[in-house]
């Protein structure tokens, strides 16, 4: 062999690494690309029903929580109610 065919061996051994090398990290990147956007929205799928449910037991305690203090206003009303009923007039107020 000669001088020169071994430089255009060895240019073309470096340019067939090169493109090897570079699909290759074509591929990962392209790989990884993917595999990101496929996670991605799996997470906002997760996350959006974990907080749905979390704000449905959130307004289920605030309901029971209005409930109570209904229930509680009916009573003072209740009571305040049958005190009037039962004294006429009175002069004190309730809150």
């Amino acid at each position: 062999m000669k001088a020169s065919e071994k430089t255009r061996n060895r240019k073309a051994g470096t340019q067939t690494l090169l493109i090897a090398v570079t699909a290759f990290v074509l591929v990962v990147a392209v790989g990884v690309g993917i595999f990101l956007r496929f996670y991605s929205g799996y997470i906002d799928g997760v996350l959006y029903h974990e907080r749905l449910h979390q704000m449905q037991e959130v307004t289920g305690q605030l309901f029971a929580g209005l409930e109570d203090v209904v229930e509680k206003q009916w009573q003072i009303q209740t009571f305040s109610a049958t005190m009037r009923r039962s004294r006429g007039r009175t002069t004190w107020t309730t809150c």
